[in-house]
């Protein structure tokens, strides 16, 4: 048996090993898992677009600095800004807090 043909059993005997433990992984998964969540809080309709016209250019420069720490200062002050602007008002939030930071993502 070449060398070649030997790392090629090799490879087929780990890959039958490994789909052995995901069945069984998955089989016991089945039987004492949780099922997931189904139910997804959504933004407001016009959050995101409103949050991304806000924070767009700004952020596309932010993601230009190459260093991590200065890149991530920046951007968490636009992210504040944005906070700020949407969920901050005399009259009550709004929008909560929440809501702005799950449509900054």
């Amino acid at each position: 048996m070449t060398s070649r043909c030997l790392v090629c059993q090799s490879v087929k005997v780990g890959a039958e090993a490994i789909a052995g433990m995901c069945r069984q992984m998955q089989a016991w998964a089945d039987r004492v898992g949780k099922p997931k969540l189904s139910n997804r809080v959504l933004v407001p309709e016009g959050l995101s677009e409103q949050v991304e016209r806000m924070a767009f250019e700004d952020l596309a420069a932010a993601f230009r600095i190459s260093k991590k720490q200065e890149r991530g200062a920046v951007t968490e002050q636009i992210k504040s800004r944005v906070m700020e602007s949407l969920s901050a008002d005399a009259d009550g939030p709004m929008h909560p807090p929440v809501m702005v930071s799950m449509a900054f993502k």
